[in-house]
């Protein structure tokens, strides 16, 4: 797993040039998410080449083509960075609802630990993500969080271990991006002292020119 450099400046690069589009849709997704994402995904490059020729991530947030054709979105229309962004912030309310429906007890709030969950559910997949975090949490209390999880795999996971494709030496790599990128840019872009109003949310809107949904596309 490999992802672009994360820093301060690029953070705030990308920032103000996307905020206003990210803020039509986000909903409850933290603005450092989008970003962050953003930046270690592709770097904002709008044409950013695939590195992955299984899921074939789309443009400017890399959204995966299957998940983007189930919402009825296709490869052209992804082009479109407003319209990437908006699939993005469905599907990422969707990893948000799976996993606070499937690690309830977790969280009591939707905390920077929640949204770190949420971007291992991106980078990993979610049943990848799901028994991860059973294996952690059966380890004790102390690794029933995303942040803990991370620490269970640099402390207790055997490296003869995997979650499907994932060995302990890339989980490792995956563990500092969400200590040094994910939690870095919720604190730094949202402030450490906010709160999203909920943990997931539809999208109120669509972007004016998401026209190209498949089931209209002749």
């Amino acid at each position: 797993m490999t992802f672009y450099q994360v820093t301060l400046s690029r953070l705030r690069t990308l920032e103000t040039h996307w905020r206003e589009v990210i803020n039509r849709f986000r909903g409850p997704i933290p603005m450092g998410l989008a970003i962050v994402h953003m930046v270690a995904e592709s770097n904002g490059n709008i044409n950013v080449r695939t590195r992955d020729l299984r899921r074939r991530p789309q443009g400017l947030m890399q959204v995966p083509l299957r998940d983007a054709m189930r919402l009825k979105y296709n490869e052209a229309v992804l082009k479109d960075p407003t319209t990437n962004i908006y699939v993005w912030t469905l599907i990422t309310n969707q990893h948000a609802q799976q996993i606070k429906t499937a690690f309830s007890s977790w969280w009591t709030s939707p905390s920077w630990d929640f949204w770190c969950a949420v971007r291992l559910v991106w980078i990993l997949g979610l049943t990848v993500t799901t028994n991860l975090f059973k294996a952690a949490s059966a380890s004790g209390t102390e690794f029933t969080s995303a942040l803990g999880s991370m620490a269970w795999v640099r402390t207790q996971m055997s490296n003869t271990q995997r979650f499907g494709t994932w060995d302990k030496h890339t989980l490792m790599h995956v563990a500092d991006h969400l200590q040094d990128d994910v939690l870095a840019a919720l604190n730094h872009i949202d402030g450490p002292s906010t709160v999203p109003y909920a943990f997931f949310d539809a999208p109120t809107i669509a972007p004016a020119n998401a026209i190209a949904r498949l089931a209209n596309i002749s």
